[in-house]
């Protein structure tokens, strides 16, 4: 289901991106989590591959157009890092139909197959290399 040009960001933003959907070139297969700036997705290109977390930015009210700054500066700057203990952002773009911008990253997945979320990831105390680093 392609999303509509005429629906209002207002909209997306509450949850109307829907598995199945295109966003960015990206194929939206389920919701991953959501917060202040933002909702991320699990999703895979159109032209094939390995799935990646999309994140696109879903704030809206009175602080709309400092947060999108935000947003848009927080994935290029992780798209410069590369470190161990990070993921990896692949993308960052706009979306011409929800009117929003977006970057997708290295999806990281527990062995359960849920999403190793921040919640996970500070129960574990640190990720791996990290915790084994000397």
């Amino acid at each position: 289901m392609e999303i509509k040009a005429s629906q209002k960001f207002e909209e997306i933003s509450q949850g109307m991106i829907k598995e199945g959907d295109f966003l960015g070139g990206y194929r939206i297969c389920r919701v991953l989590g959501s917060g202040g700036m933002g909702t991320v997705y699990e999703a895979v290109p159109q032209t094939g591959g390995k799935a990646v977390a999309l994140k696109v930015f879903t704030s809206n009210g009175s602080h709309s157009d400092f947060l999108r700054k935000r947003f848009v500066a927080e994935g290029k700057i992780l798209s410069r890092l590369n470190h161990p203990c990070l993921v990896k952002v692949y993308d960052l773009g706009f979306d011409d139909v929800v009117k929003a911008p977006y970057f997708t990253m290295g999806l990281v997945l527990a062995s359960d197959g849920k999403p190793c979320t921040l919640a996970v990831i500070g129960r574990m105390g640190a990720c791996i290399p990290c915790r084994n680093a000397r």
